[in-house]
């Protein structure tokens, strides 16, 4: 089940701090999430494991007691964690448990004959244009009639229903699917991520209605970090809506919390955010951007990870009154200490990079939940787009370097032409020479 007895004590070791009864993961028991083309998984980092399209789902029991999720389910209860599960298993195993996803399902019970939440990431329309953003960019596939027709059916047994986008108070379906759950089930939660730039009255309407869990994405604390990230928003207007959102749950007893990505343009104000949201007792959760590798921590020249790693121990903000965020501030320590260490190996063994690098990338995807034979097509798909020798040699020292959990199965689910995009990304941007 554990490869080293390190592992295991951090099994341990995470399963006192999270705290939960289970099974390592809820998420295979009780939630499935659906994106933009009607896909539909376990969880929204679990891309490895499709099970099937909405569009083609004849029935929900074909998902929910068929063989790939049963066999998902006895890997969680395993402790496996080898059908898909390699994010987490990766944060599990380097003790950094702020980045496990899978403690964000263990509020739903188990072993229930239909899923108990649902995950919703169906249009990537937004008043937003943010730097970090990777659906921007997305075709707009929403068919609301099956989306309809499958909450319609699920609806009734639902205890949570989550939305996330683009932005969700600005995307007119989602309204219909709230009124839709109102009729049905007016006790299930409404869980939105949202940028806070939106409280009118048509959210105040539904605000009232349902129950909402509310996080709101918030990546600066000064004007111009904010608004150098949130390309469109109003950094004022945004954290004045965030404090109306947080009332609201307070007197709803439903949940807030705040949501930052880790970023070479803000990594800097972590310390004042962290402050900041832990005096007013507000959850945050570290979202770890792998791409794009232009705003990446990751990315960055190792002198600069360094210095920011120095910067950050020097002015650590006092949190230790607040478990959650105190775990998330070493969160993003860990990930840092982790970018650092790998640039360093990638250093230590490049001459023998340059001489079996493809050999060694194989290796290491097929470390991954991927079929060898579809580890290879991966691996042709996007080496076939570099049009030089040297281009060839970015990718390859690309993927000996960056951490790829998450953009891996991205490249199997998106056509050539953002295949293609993603590869030209990496070419202008991937940072090598320290």
């Amino acid at each position: 089940m554990f490869s080293t007895i390190r592992n295991y004590y951090n099994f341990i070791r995470y399963k006192s701090i999270i705290n939960y009864h289970n099974f390592f993961c809820q998420a295979p028991f009780s939630s499935l999430y659906v994106d933009y083309a009607g896909n539909i998984f376990v969880c929204f980092v679990n891309k490895y494991l499709l099970l099937g399209n909405i569009h083609q789902l004849q029935h929900i029991n074909d998902i929910w007691f068929g063989k790939q999720i049963n066999e998902l389910r006895e890997s969680i209860v395993l402790r496996k964690l080898n059908k898909g599960c390699h994010v987490c298993k990766h944060h599990l195993e380097k003790g950094n448990f702020a980045h496990v996803y899978a403690q964000r399902y263990n509020f739903l019970p188990i072993g229930s004959l239909s899923p108990k939440s649902l995950e919703l990431q169906l249009s990537p329309l937004c008043n937003f244009n943010c730097l970090m953003c990777v659906v921007k960019d997305e075709k707009n596939t929403v068919n609301i009639e099956p989306f309809k027709n499958f909450i319609e059916k699920l609806a009734p047994n639902l205890i949570n229903i989550s939305f996330s986008g683009g932005e969700p108070f600005f995307i007119d379906e989602y309204y219909d699917m709230w009124e839709i759950i109102y009729k049905t089930n007016p006790h299930c939660k409404v869980s939105v991520n949202t940028n806070a730039s939106i409280v009118n009255k048509s959210v105040e309407d539904i605000l009232q209605k349902l129950k909402f869990n509310i996080t709101v994405s918030i990546d600066g604390y000064s004007t111009d970090i904010f608004e150098s990230i949130r390309k469109g928003g109003n950094r004022d207007i945004v954290y004045n809506n965030l404090h109306y959102f947080h009332e609201y749950t307070l007197n709803n007893n439903t949940s807030f919390g705040v949501k930052i990505c880790a970023l070479q343009q803000n990594i800097h104000e972590f310390p004042e955010l962290f402050e900041y949201f832990t005096n007013k007792n507000i959850r945050i959760t570290i979202n770890e951007v792998v791409y794009p590798i232009n705003v990446a921590l990751w990315n960055m020249p190792l002198a600069k990870l360094k210095y920011i790693l120095k910067l950050l121990q020097n002015k650590a903000p006092k949190i230790n009154n607040h478990p959650h965020n105190y775990m998330s501030w070493h969160g993003v320590i860990k990930l840092i200490l982790e970018y650092i260490k790998n640039k360093e190996n990638f250093f230590k063994q490049r001459i023998r990079y340059e001489k079996n690098g493809e050999q060694i990338i194989v290796e290491k995807l097929n470390k991954l939940f991927l079929h060898s034979d579809i580890t290879t097509q991966v691996i042709k798909k996007v080496f076939s787009y570099a049009a030089t020798e040297n281009e060839r040699i970015i990718l390859c020292n690309f993927f000996l370097l960056a951490p790829i959990e998450r953009l891996l199965p991205e490249l199997e689910l998106r056509d050539e032409t953002s295949v293609e995009s993603i590869v030209k990304h990496i070419l202008n941007h991937f940072y090598i020479n320290d």
